[in-house]
């Protein structure tokens, strides 16, 4: 070594020397201020002695280790980048003290500026990069971190093994090398994926008997920068969106996927291109937990989907009678695959389904030419019946009318909690006069969780340049849901053990209201 300050030789001596003991610091580690510390015997009393002598406090005995105890040290930062060796050898030097282990926190990422170096996962897709909607860090001129965050439910270990999709659009190309090897999902059931539409505000897909089905998960487009598509059909149906495409005409800005004779384009889009990134999320949520069912799932999406940075220029975003967030064109907001997978673990089915007609008007009602038509039912929701609803999934009005032109007919809803749902927009190029719309369903998921107890009310008119005259010859209310409270099980394994101990009635009427806040509190954490 050449000859230098003696201070700084015995630097260096001393690092070579903690390098080859313990070798290098681990790359990206950070140590906290927290120590986990074994005696060999000894209880609470010799371990805040013990504490104490060293500079030491906040001692706290471990559950998991007979002799071990939480030690918090003031005089060090809460997060630093190399270990605090001295503190962790003056511990081990006490002879009461077996072992002491400085812990490591955790390093947290903001979303949106990972690189997609970063990602620990063995990728030989080579256009993953252009997927932007996987991991946005601002390709093509998109939003960095807006995306699905597919990333997170990688590195838990999920990737949508054992899990077949099948996309029925205009057609497959089931011979495809990417495809032949994972064609329709062995008899288990299927989960249903359903594009919204791309008819932009020329249509809704409240209109489209499979968007509006209760039996399907209706997805709809975002693009690259939050934004909607111009091509994005809005509907109360909608139950969340993916990513399709970017607003500027950048060739690389759209969906990555298989072409036709082998190939493949970067140049897909719509709510076509949509749809099928939600079944891959719901593929991850399958192998997380494969008893799934579809109303599971649907709840899942209700539940992790989020407003992320989506911007809707037309409707803004409301929360309902319970808390829940939503957009009547993106729904309860982007899929996150991250927040999915993880509640999919330990999910536990929800409670059984019931159906209750709410009520019916079936006298008719002329729509006036200007102004609106105004309705309200009332209902118990089949209170004291076998098929009492009392916390709301899905609400169909299923409605019969006729106008001279089908086209300018505007329909709205609000629930007894106060979420109005616009059921059916106005539709340019529907110039229907006879037709009309003959018991259709209209369905809003927007009322999602709520005591559906109550009067509704309805409002129906004519939106448009032209006068139009109409009638509505029915309204009937259709409910669905649950008796019981959906996520609250160990509230209730919690208060069982009290009722045994206690006056039944007034743990009751506690549990009753437990249950209230609990469901608001878990339904509005998004």
């Amino acid at each position: 070594m050449p000859p230098g300050p003696p201070l700084l030789r015995g630097s260096l001596l001393l690092l070579l020397f903690l390098l080859h003991f313990f070798g290098p610091p681990a790359r990206g580690a950070v140590y906290s201020n927290h120590f986990l510390v074994e005696l060999h015997d000894g209880g609470q009393a010799e371990a805040e002695r013990v504490a104490a002598e060293h500079g030491f406090g906040g001692v706290r005995k471990l559950p998991f280790l007979e002799s071990g105890y939480f030690f918090y040290h003031n005089g060090l930062a809460k997060a630093r980048r190399r270990r605090s060796l001295q503190h962790k050898l003056r511990l081990e030097k006490d002879s009461r003290v077996r072992k002491a282990v400085q812990q490591e926190g955790f390093i947290r990422r903001k979303r949106g500026y990972r690189d997609i170096n970063d990602i620990d996962i063995n990728m030989n897709d080579p256009l993953f990069t252009k997927q932007w909607y996987l991991i946005n860090t601002g390709q093509a001129d998109g939003t960095p971190g807006l995306d699905l965050n597919v990333a997170e439910a990688w590195e838990l270990g999920y990737t949508g093994k054992g899990v077949t999709i099948g996309i029925m659009d205009d057609g497959i190309d089931y011979l495809h090398p990417d495809l032949a090897s994972n064609y329709g999902r062995g008899g288990k059931g299927s989960i249903y994926v359903w594009a919204s539409g791309d008819g932009g505000s020329y249509d809704d897909c409240n209109c489209d008997g499979y968007a509006s089905s209760m039996w399907t998960i209706s997805i709809n487009s975002a693009i690259n920068d939050g934004r909607t598509a111009l091509y994005d059909e809005s509907c109360s149906s909608t139950l969340a969106s993916t990513f399709s495409n970017g607003r500027k005409r950048n060739p690389e800005a759209g969906v990555a996927t298989t072409d036709l004779y082998g190939n493949c384009t970067l140049r897909h889009s719509g709510t076509s291109a949509a749809a099928p990134e939600a079944a891959g999320v719901f593929a991850l949520a399958l192998e997380a937990n494969l008893h799934l069912t579809w109303r599971d799932m649907q709840h899942l999406t209700v539940l992790t989907s989020k407003r992320n940075q989506l911007h809707d220029e037309v409707h803004r975003w409301r929360r309902n009678g319970v808390g829940l967030e939503f957009n009547h064109l993106f729904g309860y907001g982007v899929l996150d695959a991250g927040a999915m997978v993880k509640m999919a673990k330990d999910w536990k089915t929800v409670p059984e389904r019931f159906h209750c007609v709410g009520g019916s008007i079936q006298e008719p009602e002329k729509i006036p030419p200007s102004g609106k038509l105004f309705l309200t039912l009332t209902t118990d929701a089949c209170e004291g019946k076998e098929n009492f609803v009392r916390y709301l999934e899905h609400v169909q009005a299923v409605i019969t009318v006729n106008s001279t032109r089908r086209g300018d007919l505007n329909i709205n809803m609000t629930s007894p909690m106060g979420t109005k749902s616009i059921l059916l927009s106005r539709r340019p190029r529907d110039d229907d006069s006879k037709v009309g719309f003959d018991k259709w369903p209209f369905m809003t998921t927007h009322t999602w969780g709520e005591d559906p107890r109550g009067t509704w009310a309805l409002e129906i008119g004519f939106v448009g340049s032209q006068p139009q005259r109409g009638v509505l010859k029915e309204w009937t209310l259709m409910l669905h849901g649950t008796q019981s409270a959906p996520y609250i099980d160990q509230i209730v394994k919690d208060y069982q053990s009290k009722l045994a101990m206690s006056k039944k009635e007034e743990l009751e009427e506690e549990l009753d209201e437990a249950v209230e806040r609990s469901l608001k509190s878990i339904l509005s954490k998004k």
